[in-house]
């Protein structure tokens, strides 16, 4: 008897922490990309206008395919831990899915700059 209740106690601890584990990679694995908190067009310009940056949208909706868009903007200057650098947002159906960092100083490691500065994107 004490033998089950002990393997019933065993299986119920495993289960529990692979439970917890899931839990934990389950809010972890968010792969989301934003700029800031922002992922759609209009809410990273109103950003961008807040903090009085210039930008300039490349593709305002001109580029489609089927029942997609594209939109691109471009921030020139734009001071990041890297130094000054230019950003590449690209946006596909109004979600963000891509930031590129361009022009980073050649004495800068560019792999490691941009892995620094997309924890605060």
């Amino acid at each position: 008897m004490l033998q089950i209740i002990r393997g019933k106690l065993v299986i119920f601890l495993i289960t529990l922490c692979l439970f917890v584990v899931y839990l934990g990679f389950d809010n972890n694995s968010n792969s989301d990309i934003v700029f800031y908190g922002h992922k759609t067009p209009k809410s990273v310009e109103i950003y961008l206008s807040e903090k009085n940056i210039i930008y300039k949208i490349i593709n305002d909706q001109k580029i489609s395919r089927g029942n997609g868009h594209f939109i691109s903007i471009m921030v020139n200057n734009y001071r990041t831990h890297c130094g000054v650098v230019d950003i590449n947002l690209n946006f596909f159906n109004d979600i963000l899915y891509s930031v590129r960092l361009k022009n980073i100083s050649k004495l800068e490691n560019m792999e490691f700059c941009a892995k620094k500065q997309r924890v605060y994107f």
